[in-house]
């Protein structure tokens, strides 16, 4: 499903990627400045680590993918995305007609030494 934009938010603190939100042009609010509207421009996948792999989980959407490479996964929640969407009239499912997709993957705290 190449026409469904993505947008990776690598992190090691909670809503740093905020900025990124903002440098793309996503109708429907933004959920860390607390501008809504009816209509959701993002679906969310926090991504954690799984068994020498990743897993994907969506966040407000009942969608759950997996790979073993973020390219991998990357394409596993395209199709994921793809399939949900399919045959479907977004604004039923409360999003707008062509909505990004963000994932997150807040890294594990650094011991210093």
């Amino acid at each position: 499903m190449s026409g469904i934009p993505t947008i990776a938010s690598f992190s090691s603190a909670p809503r740093k990627s905020h900025h990124i939100l903002h440098t793309t042009a996503h109708t429907g609010g933004c959920v860390f400045c607390g501008i809504m509207s009816d209509m959701k421009g993002i679906m969310q996948f926090q991504i954690s680590e799984s068994d020498g792999g990743y897993v994907a989980e969506g966040v407000g959407v009942p969608i759950v993918t997996q790979g073993d490479s973020f390219d991998e996964l990357t394409a596993n929640i395209r199709e994921a995305v793809g399939l949900y969407i399919e045959n479907e009239d977004l604004s039923d499912i409360g999003f707008v007609q062509s909505p990004s997709v963000l994932m997150n993957y807040e890294l594990p705290m650094l011991a210093h030494v």
